[in-house]
């Protein structure tokens, strides 16, 4: 029996970018291939390999967030850090 095509659909979500709001659909087909789309501007079918390579650069893109993040709080560890607090309605 011959296997039938199948598309297997997950959930989608909001992403929230300079540019626009779009809302993220993703499945995945019997073929092997991802299909992204970014509402209805913009679709990516791709197969296994490149996901890895889409997955590698977001990682480093976002490791790179997080120690500037990391690098910027050390520039700031041990200087005096002025307080604020919420009871202050003039900082509301």
């Amino acid at each position: 029996m011959a296997n039938k095509y199948k598309v297997t659909k997950f959930d989608s979500f909001d992403f929230e970018t300079d540019e626009g709001n779009y809302t993220i659909n993703t499945e995945v087909d019997s073929f092997g291939k991802i299909t992204i789309r970014f509402g209805n501007e913009l679709t990516f079918t791709f197969d296994y390999s490149n996901a890895e390579k889409l997955q590698t650069v977001l990682e480093h893109a976002k490791n790179t967030i997080e120690n500037a993040a990391i690098d910027q709080a050390g520039e700031s560890f041990g200087k005096q850090q002025k307080l604020e607090f919420m009871d202050d309605p003039t900082k509301w």
